[in-house]
């Protein structure tokens, strides 16, 4: 994460990853009642970049990239 609170609005910069994350422990915790059903792994990457915090300044300045793999 890259943040200039320097800047009027703020300016930042944010990046995400993960690789081979296993399915099961997730849906185990999060999905109770799919227990047991679900398993593999998935990879994610996000990138998110702006300026400012109001919805004008995320209207004009917010870029993103989210790729993903899911359950293999």
């Amino acid at each position: 994460m890259d943040l200039n609170l320097g800047v009027p609005g703020y300016k930042y910069d944010l990046t995400l990853g993960a690789d081979r994350v296993p399915v099961a422990p997730l849906v185990n915790t999060f999905m109770p009642d799919r227990k047991g059903q679900m398993g593999g792994t998935f990879t994610a990457q996000a990138k998110f970049s702006g300026a400012g915090i109001t919805g004008a300044g995320l209207q004009k300045n917010f870029t993103g990239n989210l790729p993903a793999a899911l359950p293999t």
